[in-house]
């Protein structure tokens, strides 16, 4: 990225619609349990709960619950990393734009400090819309979900 380039700027109206329109949230809730299920099967009572209460679109609307963990994971000073990274791709797949991400980045560095903000958006969300920017130029498989997780993983070891 060009550093004077806006990184709202980085993934335009038509590559987020290509995403979504590929973006399934139920699904997406699946997936990122999955390895949980099968790492520590114990924890699947736990994971259904936090499924049913706290994914229940009557208790958080898709775009409120993932501003809500994008804001919890920005405020790590280090940024959240690969976690906060899936959780801005599911935000802008459920209908969050570029600008209100960079907006709740930057309240959330008002309140915990500049360097959330700055790890947040330089570190954290400037990959992650280049790493789908990639996913929507190449097209095909590569706007899959399970891809998507991949490569935003993979950007991030």
């Amino acid at each position: 990225m060009n550093p004077s380039q806006d990184v709202t700027a980085l993934l335009d109206a038509g590559r987020l619609a290509e995403l979504r329109r590929r973006y399934d949230d139920d699904t997406m809730r699946e997936l990122l349990a999955q390895p949980l299920r099968v790492t520590y099967p114990p924890c699947e009572p736990w994971l259904d709960w936090i499924s049913q209460h706290l994914y229940n679109r009557e208790r958080f609307r898709p775009e409120y619950r993932e501003l809500i963990l994008i804001t919890v994971l920005g405020s790590n000073p280090h940024g959240g990393g690969r976690l906060l990274a899936i959780h801005l791709y599911v935000g802008l797949m459920v209908g969050l734009s570029p600008s209100e991400i960079t907006d709740a980045l930057l309240l959330v560095g008002v309140y915990t400090g500049i360097p959330s903000f700055t790890f947040g958006v330089h570190a954290t969300l400037t990959r992650t819309l280049t790493v789908l920017r990639q996913a929507v130029d190449e097209g095909g498989e590569a706007l899959a979900m399970p891809q998507v997780l991949k490569r935003i993983a993979e950007a991030f070891m």
